[in-house]
């Protein structure tokens, strides 16, 4: 029993390295040095370790000088979004397909009702999920009063999440969310903005201007930014936000 949870624990070194090797070649030249950064600090640990659990060989490399690296577009936009829905305070607030952790988190600031074209499994207070596809969003006209979608519109219609092929996608879904907001109402949407493009299947980037001609019926109140440097760019220059390559643009529109 014990060889053979030696031979496992040497079977996922060796996994673990080749994968990320394969990823990054440039850590081979440190291999040796991580390799014995882990036997020296593995010895350490039983030396000083009194518990009686049993201790197995999981090795993890290259991951001791690292920053917390973090996807900006995402942790910037729930800030601003959070931000925006904190100051409208519906007494209920529509999700569309936006990030999951997100809306888990909203949901414990108010009702969070969730639609995804591939529903989680998560039961929280306060959140209901639900499916449903943006090109035909279960609502009547004129009826939601705070409505999100961020990061999404990009993908629809390439096919990337199982979603059906069409070039249209996107436009067709910003009719939806446009249709069903009430006067008065807010949406909240984002998208990569920039040297406008599609890179099929995973997504497209839009010049920063071309929101007015995908919601007609709304009034943009506020273009904020996450830009190529990763900063948040709060009020920023739509005209100037089209020389970024890949930037989030973050739309606060309002049906009047």
């Amino acid at each position: 029993m014990l060889i053979k949870k030696l031979l496992i624990s040497y079977y996922l070194i060796a996994v673990s390295l080749c994968i990320r090797i394969l990823q990054h070649p440039r850590c081979l030249a440190l291999l040796p040095g991580e390799l014995l950064n882990f036997y020296r600090t593995y010895k350490l640990f039983r030396s000083e370790h009194t518990g009686n659990e049993h201790i197995l060989l999981r090795p993890i490399f290259f991951q001791r000088n690292i920053d917390s690296k973090f996807d900006a577009h995402y942790v910037i936009q729930a800030w601003w979004a959070s931000a925006c829905i904190a100051k409208i305070m519906p007494s209920k607030h529509i999700d569309v397909s936006s990030n999951v952790a997100f809306v888990a988190q909203l949901s414990a600031i108010l009702p969070v009702e969730f639609y995804e074209f591939n529903p989680p499994q998560l039961n929280l207070p306060g959140l209901s999920v639900k499916k449903a596809s943006l090109e035909m969003l279960p609502f009547s006209d004129d009826s939601i009063e705070s409505v999100s979608c961020l990061h999404v519109l990009e993908h629809i219609g390439l096919g990337r999440y199982g979603d059906p092929i069409d070039p249209l996608g996107m436009e067709k879904s910003c009719r939806e969310l446009a249709r069903v907001i009430q006067p008065g109402g807010h949406l909240l949407v984002s998208f990569p903005v920039g040297r406008e493009r599609i890179e099929f299947n995973s997504q497209r980037v839009i010049h920063p201007s071309r929101v007015a001609s995908l919601f007609p019926s709304l009034t943009l109140v506020e273009f904020s930014m996450v830009s190529d440097q990763r900063d948040f760019v709060e009020n920023a220059d739509l005209s100037k936000a089209q020389y970024q390559e890949y930037a989030c643009g973050l739309y606060h529109l309002i049906k009047v």
